[in-house]
Parts: structure tokens; sequence; C-alpha cells
């Protein structure tokens, strides 16, 4: 399967995302119920392939009418949430996305989000190999400590 190359509204930062409201909790916020929309309405249109496989994902995202304090992986979890929403992934988990990314595109207002099949990563016997063993194993001893 070709890459898809998908059209979504400006970026939502992941902390505008939802709000706590006292006696209720975590709800989504205004400004995400209209980012959503937004959102649903542009994949609609845009009538997308469906990726029944694993994906890496691709966010090129407009730095046009976007706060400079904007981190770019807040950028990615509203995006991926509408792609799965609109069946364009099958779910975001790591089982189906094994890769995403953000990158700031000057100039630009938006995103496209660039969907492709994923490909089969290393090995942990090969990435383990681009490893001095001396920093392995120096590793290994503090994630011991880090396990409970």
């Amino acid at each position: 399967m070709e890459p898809a190359r998908v059209l979504l509204p400006p970026p939502i930062s992941t902390n505008h995302l939802f709000a706590n409201v006292p006696g209720r909790g975590r709800i989504t916020s205004k400004e995400y119920q209209a980012w959503k929309k937004a959102a649903a309405q542009l994949l609609t249109a845009q009538r997308c392939p469906r990726f029944t496989t694993p994906v890496y994902i691709s966010i090129m995202v407009g730095e046009v009418d976007v706060g400079a304090a904007m981190d770019s992986d807040n950028t990615l979890k509203a995006a991926i949430d509408a792609l799965k929403g609109a069946q364009i992934i099958v779910d975001d988990n790591r089982r189906w996305v094994r890769s995403s990314r953000a990158t700031w595109i000057p100039g630009f207002r938006g995103m496209v989000a660039i969907v492709a099949p994923a490909t089969e990563p290393p090995t942990a016997d090969e990435l383990r190999r681009t490893i001095p063993p001396s920093i392995w194993e120096a590793m290994q001893g503090h994630a011991k400590k880090y396990q409970r």
C-alpha cells in the first residue's frame, strides 16, 4: 500500500484537549470538541484510504498561527486520534502505530499526516550490537534500580 497524505486542521496542543471540572472530572474541552469536528469534516471530504496493517505516521505541522512555545510531541495525540476516529488506522496503540513523529514546517498552516505501512524494525539483538558493551552493561545496572 502506498503512503497517504492527509490534511488536518492546525494543531491543538495536548495541554488543551481536556478540562478539569469539579464534580465531573476530566472532560473534553470545547476547543478540542471544535477541533475534532473540523478534523472529521476534513477527513471525510478527502476519502482517505484505510490501513489495516501497522503504520508509521509523520505529522508535518505548520508553524503559521501556532504559539512559539508549543511542543512538537504535544501536536501528535489529537492528530493520531483523528486518524483512528476516521478509521484510517486500526488503532493508535503500539501494535498498530509503530512510530510517530512531528516535523515543523515554516510558512504552512495546518497539518499533513503522512501514513505509511510500517517496515520491520531491527531485532533486539541487532540493536544491542550497535551499543558499545560497556555502555550496555552500565544501562542494565541502572535499569534494575527502577524496576519494582
